[in-house]
């Protein structure tokens, strides 16, 4: 009733050939199961191994009706479509394919992938199918793997659109660039361009290429492979955008053969800092200029009877606050200590006769850029103090004290002793915003406690 089948060559002699125990052995060790329909009784007939994957009993009949029942309802109607193919002579459709089942044993949904061929012969002169065979696998783990790695690569996406960035990767040897289309959107090429690295090299603004292979050389000097660096580019349409340049150089050893990483646009906060720093170099101008006049004032009105004495300390004191004034507003400068920004700042509150202020901590730098944010913190702290506080009184005292926690943070807590009692304020003015998210916003954190007996201001900086 069947055709006869073409002698097995190849590989498909080398499986013929093999004895059933071996074939057996083969799939059991690759945990696949086997089933058998015999469309000319009806019988489908599963291995041990198949009936344990989609968790069937171990005996009993199974049905079409079972095999329906256990198939996920969603995935039902391209089952069903691709069984009909696959019984179809003028089709004869041999996929491999994937579904989900819900098992009856415990209710868990899994995921199985199958494939079925089947043999056709003549039924009463037509061309029908006699048996349909295959396989079937559990895959549930290796497809959750590729959903979940899906899911992630699905996530940077939207991270990298939303953040004007784009991932890039240079092969050194051969001085080529892996194209992508965010790279070419940041840089102005059309999406589907093939740009080469010495095409946006080329776009270096003036004096850019030679000052990043300076940094880059500096900071790999003692062993790194990590460079960062902000770049300015001049685009094809003239506008000049600056970019934050990521790149992890591999491998950790010369000769090195690849460098992937990131480029951000990070154009918007180069020039609002670029605006903040013009506008704190024009205060701290007019600043200075305002101590100039006061003191010009102060020696022109200041009586006669008191300016050995009382002119030269009110100027001591002036000039002190005008040095906190500079370092609150400095630009690019180097790193300090905790001990001498703080004694910088609370100079002007200091006397040798009457010194109101404790300092107490050991050497720890403050990055550049929280001087200023610090600095101006410390200087808030002080003018209240000696409006309402410890400094406002002979006997006040304040003790500024700073470490380091396990995190790696700087944590500076100001305490004040001796005051007058201390209340809380009704409502948060300037002062309050600015002692926190103004010049603090997380990850930095600030805590405050207004105890009858003292304020106290916890800052703690993360210094990452």
């Amino acid at each position: 009733m069947s055709q006869t089948s073409r002698p097995a060559t190849g590989a498909n002699a080398v499986l013929h050939d093999l004895p059933t125990a071996a074939l057996k052995a083969a799939v059991q060790a690759a945990n696949i199961g086997v089933w058998h329909w015999d469309l000319t009784s009806n019988i489908i007939d599963y291995s041990d191994l198949a009936r344990c994957i989609l968790g069937l009993p171990r005996s009993g009949p199974v049905t079409t009706e079972t095999v329906r029942a256990l198939t996920h309802p969603e995935d039902l109607p391209r089952t069903r479509e691709i069984a009909r193919r696959a019984l179809d002579p003028d089709v004869r459709g041999s996929e491999v394919y994937s579904y989900r089942i819900i098992r009856p044993d415990t209710g868990e949904t899994r995921w199985i992938q199958a494939h079925g061929l089947a043999e056709f012969g003549l039924v009463n002169g037509v061309q029908a199918a006699l048996t349909y065979s295959g396989s079937i696998q559990d895959v549930t783990e290796s497809r959750v793997l590729r959903q979940a790695l899906e899911d992630q690569s699905a996530r940077l996406q939207l991270a990298i659109e939303a953040g004007d960035l784009a991932v890039w990767d240079l092969d050194i040897a051969s001085d080529t660039i892996s194209p992508s289309p965010e790279m070419n959107r940041l840089f102005g090429f059309p999406s589907d361009a093939t740009p080469s690295a010495e095409d946006f090299r080329r776009l270096y603004a003036p004096g850019e290429e030679d000052r990043l292979k300076e940094v880059s050389a500096a900071q790999m000097a003692d062993g790194g492979t990590k460079v960062q660096s902000e770049v300015r580019y001049v685009l094809r349409d003239g506008r000049e955008r600056t970019f934050l340049l990521r790149a992890d150089i591999q491998p950790k050893e010369p000769p090195f053969t690849r460098a992937i990483g990131v480029l951000i646009d990070v154009t918007d906060r180069v020039r609002r800092e670029q605006q903040v720093t013009t506008i704190a170099l024009e205060m701290r101008h007019r600043l200075k200029n305002a101590f100039a006049v006061i003191s010009a004032i102060a020696s022109r009105s200041w009586p006669a009877s008191d300016k050995n004495e009382g002119l030269k300390w009110f100027k001591g004191r002036l000039q002190a606050i005008s040095a906190a004034t500079d370092l609150m507003f400095r630009i690019n400068a180097e790193a300090l200590l905790v001990a001498d920004l703080a004694d910088r700042i609370i100079a002007p509150y200091r006397h040798p006769d009457h010194d109101p202020i404790t300092l107490e901590g050991p050497d720890i730098s403050v990055p550049p850029a929280l001087a200023t944010p610090l600095a101006m913190a410390l200087h808030e702290l002080a003018t209240n103090a000696v409006k309402y506080g410890a400094l406002s009184v002979p006997e006040g005292k304040v003790t500024i004290r700073w470490e380091v926690p396990p995190d790696g943070s700087i944590r500076i807590v100001w305490q004040e002793m001796g005051g007058p009692p201390v209340k809380a304020p009704a409502q948060s003015g300037f002062g309050s915003t600015l002692l926190g998210s103004a010049l603090f916003p997380p990850p930095h954190r600030v805590e405050h406690n207004f105890s009858p007996d003292g304020v106290r201001y916890s800052i703690e900086v993360r210094t990452d």
